[in-house]
């Protein structure tokens, strides 16, 4: 998406990654509340190079925040200021509907009234967008176009735009952060792409789910409520500070039955919301299909025995996103760094993976 475009189009989407395109390098930045990843990658199909990688804590003071990001950029570790930046949280809402068939021209003409039943704001406070999934037959019969609608909030495009520029940053894409999740997924899993998957990201704030029906999203959700929420109740039961939970839990013992219990209740919590989505959408569903695997990362997805405590409490196969499966990893990257934070960026991979900006 071209720079100055990007008000009057808030999101470039991009399903598949190009086919038989050039190579190329594309930077995708992340800015999470609680962590910032940047990663560069190289060429284009089923392999790529991941030249550039690093990942560190979000400074919470706005100048602070914009000054690490210049830092980052002034090292030289990474060639270009042109990025592809991610935006979510409640300020963005990305929809699959289902929608009478109509040509691509009627589509564009209609969006804004279609988008005022989906959205919780008015059409004039968002830059709407959309992308056409597939044609389908209603149960009667008839042809209809299932459709993703995303809707951003103006004053959350502007203040993304406006940290790029502080930082001294161009921006060439803005993705909403579960279609880059999606993205990433595809990709690094091509196998999956006949089967009912959810895919969950467990970010500091939010989780957010995605599930994905034979390689096309159709459903996506942000739950407000993720790891500092968790690690806040826990530290509320136990009478500890924040700081000293983080710590306990990212070393989780599930033999301490105190700090168990004090993470088990929030985690439940998490849990229900995770299963509540996958009822709903199970339960929209005509042809009974259900949901096969869970695909989890983000930082709550690294505490240790997470993983099993979901299998048990979901009764599904469960397994982390295989991050390095298709990339060739440079000499330069620091693979310390790297192993320690594979599952916090997988947003920053799959906005690295969208389309690039128009020519």
């Amino acid at each position: 998406m071209d720079w100055k475009n990007i008000y009057s189009k808030a999101v470039s989407f991009a399903l598949t990654p190009r086919k038989g395109a050039k190579e190329e390098t594309a930077i995708g930045l992340d800015i999470g509340s609680e962590t910032i990843t940047a990663l560069e990658l190289a060429g284009s199909g089923e392999r790529r190079r991941l030249l550039n990688f690093t990942s560190f804590a979000t400074p919470q003071d706005r100048k602070q925040l914009s000054g690490a990001i210049r830092k980052l950029f002034d090292g030289g570790g990474f060639p270009s200021r042109k990025i592809r930046l991610g935006i979510g949280g409640t300020s963005v809402l990305v929809r699959c509907i289902t929608l009478p068939f109509m040509t691509e021209k009627e589509l564009k003409s209609s969006i804004p009234y279609e988008a005022e039943k989906y959205i919780p704001y008015k059409v004039d406070e968002v830059n709407l967008d959309f992308h056409v999934l597939r044609e389908i037959q209603t149960a009667g019969g008839k042809r209809a176009i299932q459709i993703i609608l995303a809707a951003a909030k103006k004053d959350k495009i502007t203040e993304v735009l406006e940290l790029a520029s502080e930082s001294g940053l161009e921006v060439g894409v803005i993705d909403t952060h579960s279609i880059a999740m999606f993205n990433a997924l595809q990709w690094l899993h091509p196998e999956l792409a006949s089967e009912c998957v959810c895919q969950v990201d467990f970010d500091s704030h939010f989780t957010t789910v995605n599930i994905a029906e034979e390689g096309i999203p159709v459903f996506t959700r942000d739950i407000t409520f993720g790891s500092f929420d968790i690690c806040n109740a826990a530290a509320k039961k136990l009478n500890v500070g924040y700081d000293e939970m983080l710590a306990r839990v990212k070393k989780l013992d599930w033999k301490d039955q105190k700090l168990k219990d004090a993470f088990y209740e929030p985690f439940l919590h998490i849990v229900s919301e995770i299963r509540l989505s996958v009822d709903y959408f199970e339960h929209q569903l005509q042809d009974g299909k259900s949901i096969q695997k869970l695909i989890i990362h983000g930082g709550l997805s690294q505490i240790p025995g997470f993983k099993d405590a979901l299998e048990k409490e979901l009764k599904c196969t469960v397994q982390f996103m295989n991050f390095l499966s298709r990339l060739d990893v440079a000499e330069s990257v620091d693979k310390a760094m790297l192993e320690q934070n594979l599952q916090q960026a997988v947003v920053a991979l799959g906005l690295a993976l969208t389309r690039g900006d128009k020519k």
